[in-house]
């Protein structure tokens, strides 16, 4: 069986995975992502972190991909998937960023590492995760 057998298919973009999240994701898992965005760039080598790090720039979009992430996966629309936001998290998501985004592409490298997270979070790690 494929990783992802018994995954109920939804399409949906980054942007309204977003949307969603902003308004769905639980106060205290919104809470917990904001409180681990700041610290995460920093436990790093530099040498893993997003070029450029401008700070708030690349947590502000480190936090939007884990919303996302929670959203996408924690949500009743989903079947199946155990891959909720999780102590380390923030690590894997900030790794996926590391060559993807670039301050000045908008979304468009932040969306690609999301979708790396996503398929590490599903297809590598599985959905028990």
């Amino acid at each position: 069986a494929r990783p992802n057998d018994g995954l109920v298919q939804r399409r949906i973009s980054y942007a309204e995975l977003l949307a969603e999240a902003r308004d769905e994701v639980p106060k205290a898992t919104a809470e917990q992502i904001e409180a681990d965005a700041p610290r995460t760039f920093s436990a790093l080598p530099k040498d893993l972190w997003p070029r450029p790090v401008d700070g708030e720039g690349a947590q502000a979009a480190l936090m939007r991909i884990l919303l996302a992430a929670e959203w996408r996966h924690a949500n009743a629309a989903r079947s199946d998937i155990g891959a909720t936001y999780t102590q380390g998290m923030n690590f894997l998501a900030a790794l996926c960023m590391a060559d993807l985004w670039q301050p000045s592409d908008g979304l468009a490298g932040e969306e690609l590492a999301f979708w790396l997270l996503d398929f590490v979070l599903v297809c590598v790690l599985g959905t028990r995760f």
